[in-house]
């Protein structure tokens, strides 16, 4: 993979029961490896726009067609908030 490209993949959500907002699930792949990370309000494009001036390109997918998982909140709780990423997590 390219030092300078990231693939950034929507995988899911988790909808919290109380709440009328919910958190994006994604999956970041760079030279590092591959890690997931939760997302809401905006995230991806505030890490999008921090890569972009850092001059790494970001590609954003979608994983598969149809209906996004939906994860559980054991799962979510431990994944980074996708506004801190680094290159070298």
């Amino acid at each position: 993979m390219n030092d300078k490209k990231i693939s950034l993949i929507r995988c899911g959500y988790y909808h919290p029961s109380n709440a009328n907002w919910s958190y994006h699930i994604w999956l970041v792949i760079d030279k590092t490896g591959a890690r997931f990370y939760r997302e809401s309000f905006g995230g991806d494009y505030q890490m999008i726009e921090k890569q972009k001036t850092n001059g790494i390109e970001v590609e954003k997918l979608q994983a598969g067609i149809g209906t996004d998982t939906e994860y559980k909140w054991s799962a979510v709780k431990q994944m980074p908030d996708l506004e801190s990423y680094e290159l070298n997590w």
